[in-house]
């Protein structure tokens, strides 16, 4: 069910098995903001993050992403992980603007569509270079992402620019609070090399298997058929060397070579 507190003020697009896909309409008058801040007296477990930049779109309707849990887990780490965005100075990290008490919803502004591959090639810099600054800022912050892909990279179009963000930190985690050992739930074709190479379950992560996967999502980007002939969920870490993770280990000797 909708959070009751939204459900007078949105218009449900869609239902998914883990979010709601928001529409709100754009008021001078009454704005998200306006609208949640309105409860904080009566309903407590209401959190404002920061207002929207939305005062330069001139859509009508935004929208907007719920994300939410049904079972025992909770969105704990995301949630940690996206209040330490609060003024980042990068444009390539999404900003959270609603969570309750619980830490089992979350709201996002949805600014884009997921990038694709074969993207052009003005496009695809723009890509390139939004991860690069946005990979650099969450490792100076002691971020890793641990989930770095396609799906998890949004474009953002403007009449005059083209901005990349980085969503998505399910699996993010802080490595300056002690090194433990975490098992990997990423993209199957971006598993970390070393997991491949040593056929564990658990692993440290380091901020270098945000740069090894970065690697790929750049070779997807520019060889978006090659990356096609692959049968992703067949790329596992265990003591069977299946042909899919073979093929992506030869492909990591491949571009060492290079």
């Amino acid at each position: 069910m909708l959070n009751g507190i939204l459900e007078p003020k949105f218009s449900v697009l869609t239902i998914g098995k883990h979010f709601f896909l928001l529409s709100v309409m754009k008021s001078s008058k009454v704005g998200l903001l306006t609208c949640m801040s309105s409860q904080r007296q009566t309903v407590k477990s209401v959190y404002c993050w920061k207002p929207l930049v939305w005062h330069h779109e001139k859509k009508k309707h935004l929208k907007f992403v719920l994300k939410i849990t049904h079972d025992d887990s909770s969105l704990v780490n995301e949630i940690k992980i996206l209040k330490t965005f609060h003024d980042a100075a990068c444009s390539h990290l999404p900003e959270l603007v609603w969570t309750q008490e619980g830490n089992k919803e979350l709201g996002i502004a949805l600014i884009g569509e997921p990038v694709k591959s074969g993207e052009s090639a003005t496009i695809s810099h723009k890509i390139v270079q939004g991860m690069i600054e946005g990979l650099r800022y969450l490792h100076n912050m002691h971020i890793i992402h641990q989930d770095i892909q396609l799906s998890n990279l949004i474009l953002k179009c403007t009449v005059n620019d083209v901005n990349m963000v980085i969503i998505d930190y399910e699996m993010a985690f802080a490595f300056n609070q002690g090194p433990w050992k975490v098992e990997y739930a990423g993209g199957y074709i971006y598993w970390p090399i070393q997991l491949l190479q040593t056929r564990m379950k658990l692993y440290v992560s380091e901020p270098a298997d945000d740069l090894f996967t970065f690697v790929l999502v750049v070779l997807h980007l520019l060889f978006p058929s090659w990356f096609d002939k692959f049968n992703a969920g067949g790329i596992q870490s265990d003591n069977k060397a299946n042909q899919e993770t073979l093929r992506i280990l030869q492909t990591w000797k491949d571009i060492k070579k290079f």
